[in-house]
């Protein structure tokens, strides 16, 4: 064993045990809403930007063909390779960028277009109730890259009602931010690769439908700035007023995380402190910088807002399924599309004296070669929107009463 693997390993238990705690406490408090971010994300509204990521499409232009249970595989030099099947043909072709997103128009290298079909929204929308006399896949899940299940009523190889069973298929599942097994949505049709189809049993029938991306659009305009007196929690109870939202969100609200970097210059508001505060105490004033929005491999995996009187109490008995998607059936697996989000989490990493500071069972990762490789990729794009919070924050409660609650901001006290 590895002393510092199991240290960590441990530290990540105690978390997921914990995150299950608070909600569970939350609900017999008979609380809403519950945040589950660190300390150095904040909250804030996902207003429309001009460098924003295109926005997803629900289906295929005319004339252009859909890519269904596309991969794509990334290489080391900027592109990658892209498999699917288009007009139920196998193709692959190589793409000069790695910008590859569902709900997307993409270009081989010979100019053909293809549209990116999000597969776990199609499924959604075309849900079988019961398996059309075909063998039907119970207990369905993804291991190392195969697709395993409990199969009934197989009329093609003569296995017994319940027995496990490899299907060697094309279809997979998207990437997902859990390690190991990866459950399978279903109430759909797979081929394998001879051809025979079988029905994947719905089992996760708890999960909200995909949301309207024109829907997405039209509330992100009507989201409020930082800074005018209103509040995350406003904008949620406003928006669950249509039940169409209420129902297609759901109670566990994924949110994109933008990363913002260290690097710091005279752009930007000067001012966005009151007298009495500077803006290097804040990292949301200090950081403009950030990453490209929607790329993963940057900002890393979503953050949730659970919503825990919609939730059943037997639920929060179990331990969290990981910190990104924390609850089975009730929190979409595939990361929120950042066009469609009307919540994001601003993620700064901060100096390198803030990013080494905490001294807990992750400390080893907080070096300065670990630290540089994640602050790749942060300066990208200036946002300034979330800096108005302070100037409204101290007008709200009062220069006086703001200085005690802040007092402390941007120092680091010993530890030892």
């Amino acid at each position: 064993t590895n002393p510092k693997v199991d240290c960590e390993d441990h530290h990540l238990k105690r978390q997921l045990a914990f995150v299950m705690k608070c909600m569970a406490d939350f609900k017999r408090r008979n609380k809403t809403w519950v945040l589950l971010t660190d300390v150095d994300e904040y909250v804030t509204f996902n207003n429309i930007n001009e460098d924003d990521p295109n926005l997803q499409m629900d289906e295929a232009p005319d004339g252009i063909p859909t890519l269904s249970d596309w991969k794509f595989q990334k290489n080391s030099v900027g592109g990658g390779i892209v498999k699917g099947t288009a007009n139920g043909e196998l193709v692959s072709f190589g793409v000069k960028s790695q910008d590859v997103q569902y709900g997307n128009v993409i270009k081989d290298s010979s100019g053909n277009k293809y549209f990116l079909r999000d597969d776990f929204a199609f499924r959604d929308l075309t849900v079988m109730p019961q398996a059309p006399g075909v063998p039907t896949l119970k207990q369905s899940h993804i291991r190392d890259g195969k697709l395993y299940a409990n199969i009934y009523n197989d009329r093609y190889d003569g296995h017994n009602d319940g027995e496990e069973v490899e299907i060697e298929t094309n279809w997979r599942e998207p990437d997902t931010p859990a390690k190991g097994s990866t459950v399978i949505d279903g109430g759909h049709l797979v081929k394998d690769t001879r051809g025979r189809t079988y029905y994947v049993e719905r089992e996760i029938a708890l999960l909200p439908p995909q949301l309207n991306t024109r829907w997405a659009i039209e509330a992100r305009r009507r989201l409020p700035s930082v800074g005018n007196d209103a509040t995350i929690q406003d904008v949620l109870e406003d928006v669950f007023r249509d039940g169409h939202a209420r129902e297609a969100l759901g109670s566990c609200l994924a949110m994109p995380r933008v990363l913002f970097g260290p690097r710091e210059d005279e752009v930007g508001p000067k001012d966005a402190s009151p007298e009495g505060f500077a803006n290097s105490d804040f990292v949301t004033l200090r950081y403009h910088w950030h990453a490209k929005r929607e790329d993963l491999e940057t900002n890393k995996f979503q953050k949730t807002i659970v919503d825990v009187s919609r939730l059943p109490t037997n639920i929060l008995n179990s331990q969290a399924r990981n910190i990104h998607v924390p609850l089975n059936y009730y929190c979409r697996v595939t990361p929120p599309r950042y066009s469609a989000s009307l919540l994001r989490v601003n993620h700064y990493l901060d100096s390198f004296e803030a990013f080494s500071y905490r001294a807990d069972a992750r400390s080893f990762k907080r070096s300065k070669q670990h630290y540089d490789e994640k602050s790749t990729g942060t300066a990208v794009s200036i946002d300034d929107a979330i800096k108005p919070w302070l100037r409204n924050f101290v007008s709200s409660v009062g220069s006086e009463k703001a200085v005690i609650l802040l007092a402390g901001a941007g120092d680091f006290v010993s530890l030892e």
